[in-house]
């Protein structure tokens, strides 16, 4: 993914333009410019042909030793991505919800809780189990069709 930011500067260049997504930055993009970066990776790649299988061959690797360790870096990434939060973020609201989803109050049982968002805007309002979030997304997110289901099975028991 990138991003044209005409404010921001390309460490290597001095010019601007278009920078790649970097969740490990504080900013969360790079700092060297598309143009720079793709020009690094093609001199690295000249002068050394093996470079690229070097690099995949490292990260299999930490990925091997490290099972636990990489699928919590990839979860931390996918929430910043996503919603905008991190594991930790995550890990607080879920604290604060005593291990629970935020609508029916069942612990989850085979899965994570999902992060339950807005969808114009993006803000997180909680976790919620399977069933909960597939049923807000079901109902379109519309309070006012999610009460006429209400009144209606109210009506029927």
């Amino acid at each position: 993914m990138t991003f044209h930011l005409p404010d921001r500067v390309c460490s290597r260049c001095g010019h601007t333009g278009e920078f790649y997504g970097d969740k490990s930055k504080k900013d969360g993009v790079h700092p060297i410019c598309v143009a720079c970066h793709r020009k690094y990776k093609k001199e690295l790649h000249a002068r050394d042909s093996e470079a690229r299988n070097r690099q995949l061959e490292r990260s299999r690797e930490y990925r091997r030793l490290n099972p636990v360790k990489y699928k919590l870096a990839i979860l931390d990434c996918n929430y910043k991505k996503k919603y905008g939060i991190t594991l930790e973020e995550y890990n607080c609201m879920l604290e604060k919800q005593n291990n629970c989803c935020a609508v029916c109050k069942d612990p989850p049982i085979k899965q994570r809780l999902h992060v339950d968002h807005n969808h114009v805007t993006g803000k997180v309002r909680g976790l919620l189990c399977q069933a909960c979030n597939v049923s807000i997304g079901k109902m379109k997110e519309s309070p006012e069709l999610i009460r006429k289901l209400a009144d209606y099975v109210e009506k029927l028991s």
